[in-house]
């Protein structure tokens, strides 16, 4: 290949080196070239070459632990929604791959946002058990137990009966209950 002509691949493989690096400097901006890269998708997804599988599998691995590691030091900046975007990025490549999973419940936990760690949990749980018969690693579990503790902290005394909030009149004439244990339950 002449020198003049660029690959795509060596970018988003030397941003994602970068990322992966702990002592490189603080996040790589999400307009950065590389980044779009690793963001975009599979190496060559309309391929069929013999060699190409091995190698789309390494491009993957490499694009779920610089996702991983970009929201990680995203949350770390406090950039919540941009670690948001990269952890899901990563759950939407391998949504069976636990890491990906927890990055965006530390994402939600740290930003104080319990509903969406006890949603991510448990939309989690359900898929592992549904797919393979399994359950969140001990891991998992630690991350959402202060959320559970918390939540069973705030709650009723048990056996109380919590006071039941007036039914909301909405345009159209129905009414809607907006109380948030019916929603779980």
């Amino acid at each position: 290949m002449a020198p003049a002509i660029a690959v795509d691949l060596h970018e988003g493989v030397a941003w994602a080196d970068e990322m992966l690096d702990r002592h490189s400097a603080p996040c790589p901006s999400l307009s950065e070239k590389g980044a779009r890269i690793v963001l975009r998708g599979d190496l060559l997804p309309h391929w069929d070459e013999e060699w190409l599988p091995s190698e789309r599998e390494r491009f993957r691995q490499l694009r779920l632990h610089a996702l991983e590691r970009l929201c990680e030091r995203l949350t770390a900046e406090g950039r919540y929604g941009q670690a948001l975007e990269a952890g899901l990025a990563a759950v939407d490549i391998e949504p069976l791959r636990e890491s990906g999973h927890r990055a965006v419940l530390r994402v939600h936990v740290r930003e104080g946002n319990a509903v969406e760690a006890l949603r991510t949990y448990s939309a989690y749980e359900y898929l592992l058990a549904a797919e393979l018969g399994l359950r969140p690693s001990t891991a998992m579990r630690r991350l959402i137990e202060p959320v559970l503790a918390a939540r069973a902290g705030s709650g009723p005394e048990p056996g109380s009966s919590p006071d039941r909030p007036e039914p909301l009149d909405v345009p159209g004439g129905r009414l809607l209950d907006l109380r948030l244990e019916d929603a779980w339950s």
